[in-house]
C-alpha cells in the first residue's frame, strides 16, 4: 500500500511539472510588478500630485490582476485535466481545486482594489479640479489688484512731474520718483510672493513637470527680474539724492563761514559792495530753503499742519544731529515712513522708534519701510505695543531669523494671520526661531505649513475629513468645537500635533499630516510639534532694540 502512496505521488509530480513551473513565473512575475510599483510611489513621493500616484498605482493593480486571472485559469485547466488522470473525486483533484480556490480569492482582491483605487482616483480628479479652479480665481484676483496698484502709483507720479514741472526742485522731483520707485518695488516684491505662492501650490495640483508647472515658473522669473529692476533704480536715485544733500551742507558750511566774515563789514559797506552781498544773501536763502523743503515734504507726506510739520522737521534734524542717518532727507524719510506705518503711535515715541527703525535696518540689511511695516502688522495682530513690537523683532533678527533676508517680509504678511489663529506673538516668534535652527530652507516654509492648514480645517473638503476621521474622538472633538466657533485653529493644531507624534505608525502620521498640512509637512511637522502647546515663556527675556 505505502509502495501505491509512494507511486501515486511521483505520478502526480510528474503530471504538475508544467503548472507548477508556470505558477513559479507567475510568482515572480507578480513580484517585479510589485517591485516596481514600489518604485515609482517612492519617485513620486516629493513632487507627484495625489491623482499621479493613484494612476501609478492602478496601472500595477491592473497588471497584477491579469497575471492572477491567468493563474486562474491555468489551475481551472489543470483541475480538469487532473479529473481525466486522476478521477473526479481524487485527492489530487482535491488538492488542486483548493488551489484554484487561493487563485480566484487573489484576483477577485486586485479586483476589489482596482475599483477602489479607480472611485479614489475619481474623487482626487474632482479635487484637483476644484482646487486648479480656485488656484486660478486666487491667483488672477491677487495679480489683477497688484497691477492695478501698479498703473496707479505711475498716474500718481506723472501727476506728480507735472505739478512740480514748473516750480518744483530737482530735489522735489527726485524724492517724488523716489517715492514712486518705493511703492512700485513693494508692489512687484508682492507679485513675486503672489506668484511664488501660486507656483508652490500649482507643483502640489499638477506635478512638478505639468505645463501649467512651466508657466508659472516663467511668470515667476519675470516678477523677480521687474522687483531687481526697481530695487536698482530705487539704490541708484537715493544714492542720487543724497550726494544733493551733501552739496548742500557744503554750500551752507561755506555760507556760514562768509556771514561771520560779513559781520564785521556793518555800516562799511558801500553801495558797491551791496549787490555781492546781496548775492550771497540768495545762496543762504538756499540752504533756508533746505529746512522749508523738508518742512514741506513732512507736511505733504503726512498731512499735518505747517507748526506740526516744523516740530517733526526738528525732531528730523536732533536724530540727524545724534549722528543716525546719512543725511538729513535719509531721517526724514525714515521719520516720515515711521509716522505712517506705525499707526497711532505717541508723537513722543516717534524720534525713539525712528532710531530703532534705521538701526535694525542698517543691522540687517533691509530700509525703514519694510521694518516699519511687519512692526506695525505685529502690533495690530497680536495687539502688543510698539517696545515690544521691536524688542521681538531684535531678538528674532539676533537669534537667525533674517538668514534668508526676508524676516520683515514675512512678518508683515503673516503675523496677522498667526494672531487670528489663536497664536501670541512669543509663541509665533518662537515657532520661527525653532524652525531656523533646525535648518528650514527659508521662513515661508513654516509660515505656508501652517496658512494651509488653517485653510484645511474649515474647507469642508473630503480630504480633511478622511484625515480627520483617522485621529481620536478627543481630537475631532476639538476640531467639531472650532467650527463651531468654540476655539481656534492653535487648538485644533495642537491637538494634531500631539496626537501625530505620538502614533507609532509614523507612516500614517505622515499621510494624515500631508493630508491636513500640505507637502511642506514632511519638512516642518517635527519642528512645529515640538512647540506644540509648548511655546509661551521660551523667549527667557526681551532685548531691548536700543541695546
Amino acid at each position: 500500500m505505502a509502495g501505491n502512496n509512494q507511486e501515486a505521488k511521483v505520478t502526480f509530480k510528474a503530471f504538475n511539472k508544467d503548472f507548477n513551473k508556470a505558477l513559479v513565473e507567475m510568482r515572480q512575475e507578480s513580484t517585479r510588478l510589485k517591485a516596481e510599483m514600489k518604485l515609482e510611489q517612492e519617485q513620486l513621493k516629493a513632487n507627484g500630485t495625489e491623482a499621479e500616484k493613484l494612476q501609478s498605482r492602478i496601472k500595477y493593480l491592473e497588471s497584477a490582476h491579469q497575471v492572477a486571472a491567468r493563474r486562474v485559469a491555468e489551475t481551472a485547466a489543470q483541475v480538469e485535466r487532473a479529473k481525466t488522470v486522476f478521477g473526479e473525486n481524487s485527492e489530487e483533484v482535491r488538492r488542486l481545486e483548493s488551489q484554484l480556490i487561493n487563485a480566484r480569492t487573489e484576483e477577485q482582491r486586485f479586483t476589489n482594489a482596482l475599483r477602489t483605487t479607480n472611485e479614489q482616483l475619481a474623487d482626487a480628479t474632482d479635487e484637483t479640479k476644484k482646487a486648479a479652479a480656485a488656484l486660478q480665481s486666487d491667483f488672477s484676483q491677487a495679480i489683477s489688484e497688484i497691477d492695478r496698484e501698479s498703473a496707479r502709483f505711475r498716474a500718481e507720479l506723472q501727476l506728480q512731474e507735472q505739478q512740480l514741472r514748473e516750480n518744483g526742485s530737482e530735489t522735489d522731483r527726485l524724492r517724488a520718483r523716489i517715492n514712486y520707485l518705493d511703492s512700485a518695488h513693494q508692489n512687484a516684491t508682492r507679485k513675486v510672493n503672489e506668484t511664488n505662492n501660486a507656483l508652490q501650490r500649482a507643483r502640489s495640483i499638477y506635478g512638478q513637470n505639468a505645463n501649467e508647472v512651466r508657466v508659472l515658473e516663467r511668470q515667476l522669473l519675470e516678477a523677480r527680474t521687474a522687483e531687481q529692476r526697481f530695487a536698482n533704480d530705487l539704490r541708484e536715485a537715493n544714492a542720487e539724492l543724497l550726494e544733493q544733500a551733501n552739496v548742500a551742507r557744503r554750500a551752507g558750511q561755506a555760507v556760514s563761514e562768509t556771514g561771520e566774515k560779513l559781520k564785521d563789514v556793518g555800516a562799511n559797506m558801500s553801495a558797491t559792495v551791496t549787490p555781492a552781498v546781496i548775492g550771497v544773501g540768495i545762496a543762504a536763502g538756499d540752504v533756508a530753503a533746505e529746512v522749508d523743503g523738508a518742512t514741506a515734504n513732512i507736511k505733504n507726506s503726512l498731512g499735518v499742519t505747517r507748526e506740526e510739520a516744523e516740530k517733526l522737521t526738528d525732531s528730523a534734524r536732533e536724530i540727524y544731529n545724534r549722528g543716525f542717518g546719512e543725511s538729513l532727507e535719509e531721517v526724514e524719510d525714515a521719520l516720515i515712513r515711521t509716522k505712517q506705518n506705525l499707526k497711532g503711535l505717541k508723537d513722543e515715541d516717534l524720534s525713539e522708534k525712528t532710531i530703532q527703525a534705521q538701526v535694525l535696518g542698517k543691522t540687517f540689511e533691509s530700509d525703514v519701510n519694510e521694518v516699519t511695516r511687519a512692526g506695525n502688522n505685529i502690533m495690530k495682530g497680536f495687539g502688543d505695543s510698539a517696545d515690544k513690537a521691536f524688542d521681538l523683532m531684535a531678538y528674532g533678527a539676533q537669534n537667525g531669523l533674517n538668514f534668508s533676508n526676508e524676516m520683515f517680509d514675512n512678518l508683515s504678511e503673516y503675523a496677522p494671520l498667526w494672531a487670528k489663529m489663536g497664536y501670541s506673538s512669543e509663541e509665533y516668534f518662537n515657532t520661527l526661531i525653532s524652525g531656523s535652527e533646525a535648518g528650514v530652507y527659508n521662513l515661508d516654509y513654516i509660515n505656508d505649513v501652517m496658512k494651509e492648514f488653517q485653510i484645511r480645517v474649515k474647507d469642508g473638503s473630503k480630504s480633511t475629513d478622511t484625515a480627520m476621521g483617522q485621529l481620536s474622538k478627543g481630537t475631532q472633538q476639538v476640531w467639531k468645537d472650532f467650527l463651531a466657533g468654540k476655539g481656534t485653529v492653535k487648538d485644533v493644531n495642537d491637538a494634531v500635533l500631539g496626537e501625530l507624534k505620538g502614533m507609532d505608525d509614523q507612516v500614517a502620521a505622515n499621510n494624515i499630516g500631508v493630508g491636513l498640512y500640505g507637502k511642506l509637512m514632511k519638512l516642518c511637522r517635527s519642528k512645529i510639534a515640538e512647540l506644540s502647546g509648548k511655546a509661551k515663556g521660551l523667549i527667557p527675556r526681551l532685548i531691548r532694540t536700543e541695546d
